[in-house]
């Protein structure tokens, strides 16, 4: 069980260190990523799409991938688009509580 665990931890942690690594130096912040894209995706698409739904896309494409073939790119890019996309929301959350609170 340890060693699964600390395999564990170690595809968790490349995860995070792609999201504020080279990743993050060559492409930005995923949040700011994530909602550019969505405004890309409304006008295209001509509906309202939203970074959650960018979110979510991108997560099903790197499961999609998976299920094609097996990569560990795949799910270590899974991981970091999960803890991405909690961390927009708990952001999002927090600024909505904010909103709220303020007189």
């Amino acid at each position: 069980m340890t060693r699964d665990h600390t395999q564990l931890g170690a595809t968790l942690d490349h995860a995070r260190d792609l999201l504020t690594g080279d990743r993050a130096e060559s492409y930005g912040d995923p949040n700011d990523t994530c909602a550019y894209a969505a405004k890309i995706a409304s006008g295209m698409l001509r509906h309202d799409v939203t970074a959650d739904d960018v979110f979510a896309v991108m997560l099903a494409m790197k499961l999609a991938r998976e299920g094609g073939q097996h990569g560990i790119d795949n799910l270590v890019d899974a991981c970091a688009y999960a803890d991405a996309w909690n961390r927009y929301r708990e952001i999002a959350a927090a600024t909505t509580h904010r909103k709220e609170v303020t007189p």
